[in-house]
């Protein structure tokens, strides 16, 4: 975890039960077991990486070991994996995960935090931030709200396998269709069934929105690929293309507080995981987060 938050929620674990979400090899849980908690809760979905965890915990002294439960499995089965958590967590951490989920999934996990923290618990969450894509700063700028992107990536290879980047867009998105798996088509092809020269295939289309048609027809056109400084006999254009969530500090706000929870405060985590207090964030900014606080009768 990063640093100043880390510190942060040491100090906050003390005297509580904490939960990790997603937690992965668990050195944060472990760590907060010897900050003060009652107990510590770490979960992960990876079979692997609870097996890590505990191998770790079996090198830790033996009075913080008995602090420490790893769960694993779905985050989303938490309560029912562990039901005596309902309404005692004191701590929840969740870094770079939300992100992932689609509309129905988040909310699912703001149900987990309800029905999870007990009356004045915090949550401190991370998620990617839109700055890190500062070469879309346009496009990002121009919808500060919204938190859903197409994002295709268009790359020019050769047979050789040498490739280049000819394109990078982010177009707005519905966020139900958020998912982390990229699809991989091939959009341009050129070689012997085409003569060498180049031709669009139509089949890559039926899968996109009109309006991600629309534009990849406008931005990517056989001019544009004939220009391109890698000349090559026979090859192929990849795109490469998802839908994810990026926030800023209004957006990942608003949706915590469209839930009922109580804002604490916002902040944005550099490249190099400190805390960034600087004024332009696009470049230097990767990650942005937010410490929530439960209200009484949530």
């Amino acid at each position: 975890m990063f640093p100043e938050l880390l510190h942060y929620a040491m100090f906050l674990s003390k005297n509580e039960i904490v939960l990790e979400v997603a937690g992965g090899r668990g050195e944060n849980a472990a760590l907060l077991a010897f900050s003060g908690a009652k107990r510590v809760y770490m979960n992960d979905i990876l079979p692997s990486e609870v097996e890590s965890f505990k191998k770790l915990c079996t090198e830790l002294p033996s009075q913080v070991q008995e602090k420490i439960v790893s769960v694993c499995g779905n985050c989303f089965e938490l309560l029912k994996l562990k039901p005596e958590l309902e309404g005692k967590v004191g701590l929840l951490l969740c870094r770079n995960l939300i992100h992932f989920f689609n509309d129905q999934e988040q909310d699912a996990f703001l149900k987990l935090l309800k029905n999870a923290l007990r009356p004045g618990g915090r949550a401190i969450i991370t998620v990617n931030a839109s700055y890190f894509f500062s070469e879309h700063r346009k496009i990002l700028d121009s919808s500060p709200d919204n938190t859903a992107w197409n994002h295709l990536s268009c790359t020019l290879h050769d047979q050789s396998l040498n490739f280049e980047r000819v394109d990078d867009l982010f177009i707005k998105s519905s966020s139900s269709k958020v998912t982390c798996d990229y699809q991989s088509d091939y959009l341009w092809l050129k070689g012997l069934s085409t003569n060498y020269k180049w031709r669009e295939n139509p089949e890559v289309y039926k899968s996109l929105t009109p309006d991600v048609v629309k534009i990849l027809k406008k931005s990517l056109t056989e001019d544009k690929l004939k220009r391109n400084k890698i000349k090559i006999k026979s090859g192929v254009v990849r795109l490469l293309s998802n839908v994810i969530h990026t926030y800023r500090q209004k957006s990942l706000e608003n949706l915590f507080t469209g839930a009922g929870f109580e804002v604490e405060q916002t902040f944005l985590i550099q490249v190099n995981g400190h805390l960034f207090f600087g004024d332009d964030p696009y470049g230097k900014v990767n990650n942005v987060g937010i410490i929530v606080k439960a209200p009484k009768g949530l």
